[in-house]
């Protein structure tokens, strides 16, 4: 799967262990976790355009498994 340019705010599709593609927010641009890249997510309704800060809420993903919203 092909990486993409990830801004905080940016609405993405996220794969699952179960095989679904899950909506949600990149709260953060991606970074290098320990193995690999991640990007940290939210969900939609918890992202703050004018928050100084990420939400508190937030999972890391691996970068891989993540694609723009169409």
């Amino acid at each position: 799967m092909d990486q993409i340019d990830l801004k905080p705010g940016m609405k993405v599709l996220a794969h699952t262990a179960l095989d679904a593609w899950v909506p949600l927010t990149a709260a953060t641009p991606s970074q290098q976790g320990r193995d690999f890249q991640v990007v940290w997510l939210c969900e939609d309704d918890e992202w703050d355009p004018d928050a100084t800060q990420p939400p508190a809420d937030v999972i890391p993903w691996p970068i891989e498994e993540v694609r723009a919203r169409p």
